[in-house]
C-alpha cells in the first residue's frame, strides 16, 4: 500500500488539475476528491480507520501490480 504522504501528493495534484475545469461533471468530481482527501487526512491523524473510509478514498492507495503493466 502507498504511504499517506504520496497519496496526498497525488490527490492534491488531481484537485489542482480538476479545479481548472468548469463542467458540472468535473466540479462534482472535484468536490468528491476534496471529500476523499479529508478522509485520508483523518486517517493519517488517527481519527478514522482505513476500513471506515469510502471506497473512493481507499482507491487512492491502490498500486498496480507488476503483472498489470508487464509488456506495455
Amino acid at each position: 500500500m502507498k504511504n499517506v504522504d504520496k497519496v496526498l501528493e497525488t490527490v492534491d495534484f488531481n484537485i489542482r488539475m480538476f479545479s481548472k475545469y468548469t463542467s458540472d461533471f468535473d466540479q462534482q468530481r472535484l468536490a468528491k476528491m476534496i471529500q476523499e482527501r479529508a478522509e485520508i487526512v483523518k486517517m493519517q491523524q488517527g481519527k478514522m480507520e482505513y476500513t471506515d473510509m469510502s471506497h473512493g478514498a481507499r482507491e487512492w492507495f491502490f498500486e498496480m501490480p507488476a503483472w498489470g503493466t508487464y509488456g506495455t
